[in-house]
């Protein structure tokens, strides 16, 4: 007979839909998160660099966070644009070199940048035309290079060629820029106010830049994992509903209502899911603990969230019990957990980026949703190892009290074989041991037939073959057993 719908439960398929949503978004917004980590750790660096120097007048640190700022706008622009362009400040690596930064790929240096700020224009052309940097691009903050321009302009119009600093002026102006840039890749540019304000508060500036990257990372996985769960949701739903439309189980505008309503619930849980699992990825790299999530871990953990929370509304709401509740939450965890450590496991043996771990995060879920729903996992009533368990141990009580039962029977009849026959004794003696033996390992279907066996031998046959007949006929209150 089959098992009675619970209208209270939740299609399985809803929070597939959240784990996919979370898994594609991550894939899609991957060069957005690689930017964001990199923004992360160069805004520790500036934010380190400028705290040592603290005691250091406005003026001169906010060259220093010139430096630092460009370096970050650049690598954050090159990693969105998914190139292997990295800009370094040499006052990490090498403090005497003549460059403020190097431009990189791999371990090639593409350019090598000097930065001045000044708050003479004058100054900063002085500054830049020296010898030391032939050869270099000049970078200032992009509101000076105007003014900078005319200073150059200005020299080379009343002294010419005849000026020794000619040269050197027109090099700085060949070579002036106001951002870092190589290959299309342009940091935009620093103004002095902002290279001051970090300066002044490089923590505040630090966070700023964190926050921007962070808030660009979350929102654009939010908008395609609202993208991806609305289709997900959209498409199923509407082959469900075009099913039952053939069989006449609904009508054509209802099919379309719910189909309307799936796709927006999907977008919404999709859209949830993959902007907390930005969320989640990102608190976990802070913290140490990214590479132990891996890239499915935190899609995985934000669709349990979304799960727990919709569990939690529908408890408060009266719509499902307390054990109810509890399975629900207890499930999706288990689901979370199996799903992270099998896309953990699984990109270890498949190591193809985001493949291997989406691979094996799926069939995780899968599989964990499957013993979930079948009782084989869980935390509540219908676990159904925890019946068995339950049941195992009053098999083992009762099974305990049988053998004393037999050893004092078998001892009886020990004193009576003496007074049987020889036949009598080579019948039963094996029996009552192979029963206790049986009995002793557990094995109590033998058992059973050992005692049938005897009840057969005795010219008795018991009302009883198996272990299930006799369950049965202990548990029916109209037959008797009569010896």
């Amino acid at each position: 007979m089959p098992e009675p719908i619970d209208e209270a439960k939740r299609p399985a398929g809803d929070e597939f839909a959240g784990l996919l949503s979370a898994i594609g978004a991550t894939e899609a917004i991957r060069p957005l998160a690689e930017a964001t980590a990199s923004v992360f750790n160069d805004a520790h660096q500036l934010e380190k660099v400028l705290q040592d120097y603290a005691n250091t007048g406005t003026g001169q640190l906010q060259g220093r966070a010139l430096e630092f700022l460009e370096v970050l706008k650049f690598n954050r622009a090159a990693a969105e644009a998914g190139s292997s362009l990295r800009a370094s400040a040499t006052h990490l690596s090498d403090p005497a070199a003549a460059a403020d930064v190097l431009i990189r790929e791999g371990q090639d240096v593409l350019k090598e940048v000097q930065a001045k700020s000044y708050g003479r224009a004058a100054d900063a052309v002085r500054a830049l035309a020296d010898q030391k940097y032939k050869g270099m691009e000049r970078l200032v903050p992009k509101d000076q290079v105007g003014r900078v321009q005319e200073v150059i302009e200005r020299h080379q119009s009343r002294f010419g060629d005849i000026s020794p600093n000619s040269p050197a002026y027109r090099e700085v102006d060949d070579k002036l820029t106001g951002q870092l840039q190589a290959d299309g890749i342009a940091s935009g540019g620093t103004t002095r106010a902002e290279a001051e304000f970090a300066a002044q508060h490089p923590e505040l500036a630090a966070l700023q830049h964190e926050g921007m990257a962070a808030l660009k990372e979350i929102g654009s996985a939010g908008v395609a994992g609202a993208a991806i769960g609305g289709s997900l949701q959209g498409v199923f739903t509407g082959l469900h509903q075009s099913v039952r439309l053939s069989r006449n189980e609904t009508t054509a505008t209802e099919a379309v209502v719910i189909t309307l309503k799936a796709t927006a619930s999907g977008a919404i849980r999709g859209g949830s899911v993959a902007a907390g699992s930005r969320v989640i990825a990102i608190t976990a790299r802070e913290v140490g603990v990214g590479k132990v999530l891996g890239d499915m871990g935190p899609g995985a953990m934000a669709n349990a969230v979304f799960e727990a929370g919709l569990s939690t509304h529908r408890f408060l709401q009266g719509e499902i019990s307390h054990d109810q509740y509890r399975d629900e939450l207890g499930g999706a965890a288990l689901r979370a957990t199996t799903a992270t450590y099998c896309g953990m496991a699984s990109q270890m043996l498949i190591p193809v980026p985001v493949v291997g771990a989406a691979v094996g995060a799926i069939t995780g879920y899968v599989a964990a949703a499957v013993l979930v729903e079948s009782g084989v996992l869980g935390v509540g009533v219908n676990n159904i190892v925890a019946v068995a368990e339950e049941r195992r141990r009053i098999v083992e009580r009762e099974c305990a009290a049988a053998i004393l039962q037999m050893r004092r029977c078998q001892q009886e009849l020990d004193a009576l074989e003496d007074d049987y026959r020889q036949g009598f004794r080579q019948t039963f003696a094996p029996l009552l041991e192979q029963i206790q033996a049986h009995q002793q390992a557990g094995r109590y279907d033998d058992s059973f037939s050992k005692l049938v066996s005897m009840g057969d031998a005795l010219g008795w046959s018991l009302p009883w073959r198996t272990l299930e007949e006799f369950d049965e006929f202990m548990q029916d209150s109209s037959l008797k057993l009569v010896l």
